[in-house]
């Protein structure tokens, strides 16, 4: 959605990059590593006047720290970048991992121009209820925003909506913390099982939101073309009988060879998603174990 935003509000979208090594050339721990310089690069080379910034990130869950928000709010201040925070996944940060608001690093370094969206929907399954808000700590930029949507009564949600969030923020923490160590639970759950009956899917644990990025490209499945084109989706799709999100659709052929697993559920839902999985990885391989002798 944060892509289609951008192009349906006819602007142009510039992708930023993250890396998978860090700075030293090794792997990224934790895996994605922001990469500053291309950013830099992007804003000085394609004119950016907006930077849509997700925290925690989705799809592969990293938790931004301190100093990497401020280092981005610097570039922005340098630039005159504005600056939006899509946050909803904040309440979700797992491992005993905090969540820092990005309108707190950019008032650490002095810059005012940021904007952060939010919502109880992820964390406490209210996304039906249409509810989310808006922080804008700045007047200037909050005249702005109540000129354009208090004309068309957009500045306030439902009355059930209304009502649902402050239930939410009010009452909900403990449910949440034990919402966090199920979802962890989940989590650790399938990097075991996958480690153990399907090794060929790399599993890298998310430090927020109940979503797993899983690189499947030693699967050895093609997956260029992402959706019902991909050999890769089909696989999941027909062979293990599972519905995942498609890596394509979140960058490209650069992330194609990804799939997105969603572990907010039961863990009865879960073992069997990881059962059909386990049990279709290990037919593959010996398909090709097969086709490996005949050729010999």
């Amino acid at each position: 959605p944060l892509l289609d935003a951008v192009s349906g509000a006819g602007r142009r979208l510039v992708e930023l990059r993250m890396t998978d090594a860090d700075a030293d050339g090794g792997p990224a721990k934790p895996f994605g590593a922001l990469d500053l310089a291309g950013m830099r690069r992007a804003f000085l080379a394609e004119g950016v006047r907006a930077l849509v910034w997700c925290a925690p990130h989705n799809p592969i869950g990293r938790v931004w720290s301190a100093p990497e928000q401020r280092a981005v709010a610097r570039l922005c201040r340098e630039r005159g970048v504005f600056l939006f925070s899509d946050e909803i996944h904040a309440d979700l940060t797992l491992w005993g991992l905090r969540h820092v608001p990005m309108a707190t690093s950019c008032a650490e370094i002095g810059y005012a121009r940021v904007v952060t969206a939010s919502s109880p929907g992820k964390a406490w399954n209210l996304a039906g209820l249409h509810g989310g808000f808006v922080v804008i700590q700045d007047d200037g930029l909050r005249r702005r925003y109540r000129a354009v949507v208090e004309h068309a009564c957009l500045h306030f949600g439902s009355a059930f909506a209304t009502v649902g969030m402050l239930a939410a923020y009010r009452r909900g923490g403990p449910w949440l913390e034990r919402l966090r160590l199920y979802i962890q639970s989940n989590v650790a759950l399938v990097e075991r099982h996958l480690a153990a009956h399907a090794p060929e899917i790399v599993v890298h644990r998310p430090q927020a939101s109940f979503l797993i990025w899983m690189d499947c490209a030693a699967l050895g499945l093609e997956s260029v073309d992402g959706g019902a084109r991909s050999e890769l989706c089909t696989f999941m799709e027909k062979r293990a009988r599972l519905k995942l999100s498609d890596g394509f659709s979140f960058g490209g052929v650069p992330t194609g060879r990804y799939q997105r697993m969603n572990v907010a559920c039961s863990r009865a839902v879960l073992r069997e998603a990881l059962k059909r999985l386990g049990a279709a990885v290990a037919e593959l391989r010996a398909e090709r174990r097969e086709t490996h002798l005949s050729v010999k």
